[in-house]
């Protein structure tokens, strides 16, 4: 997994993604108006707003997004509040922790950082659940 940064006009936020497809495709399904780049290459990155393009070199349409249902979801799962400098530190912490502490934590770090009244963390976590009941619905389920 690859560590992306949301390029949005609010609050920092990063993720993790298995490509650049599923980072631009997680990036489009909060806000067509946002992108993402990859941390650690700044060549591997979305455009912001035109998007047809990206979407077309990437196959990106709604038989992709069904297709990658689990690795989106895996990416929105993965969304917290902060740069990417503060990531390592706030994975190694999450480790140590039980799913129920994690989720309470982050929702905690979450509402403390928050500068902005867009809530992308909360509607990445709502579209975590999208994804896990579509999922689940299809007999799927998450890995």
């Amino acid at each position: 997994m690859k560590l992306y940064e949301l390029i949005n006009p609010s609050d920092t936020y990063t993720f993790y993604a298995k490509n650049i497809a599923i980072a631009g495709a997680v990036a489009q399904l909060i806000s067509p108006n946002y992108g993402a780049k990859n941390v650690n290459d700044e060549t591997d990155k979305t455009p912001l707003i035109f998007w047809t393009d990206f979407n077309k070199e990437h196959g990106i349409d709604k038989e992709f997004i069904e297709q990658n249902m689990a690795d989106i979801a895996e990416a929105f799962a993965s969304f917290a509040i902060g740069s990417p400098s503060e990531r390592k530190e706030l994975d190694e912490a999450l480790k140590h922790m039980s799913e129920k502490e994690r989720k309470n934590y982050l929702a905690e770090r979450q509402e403390r950082q928050r500068t902005s009244v867009n809530e992308i963390g909360e509607y990445a976590y709502q579209m975590y659940e999208k994804c896990r009941k579509f999922l689940e619905d299809e007999g799927v389920g998450l890995q």
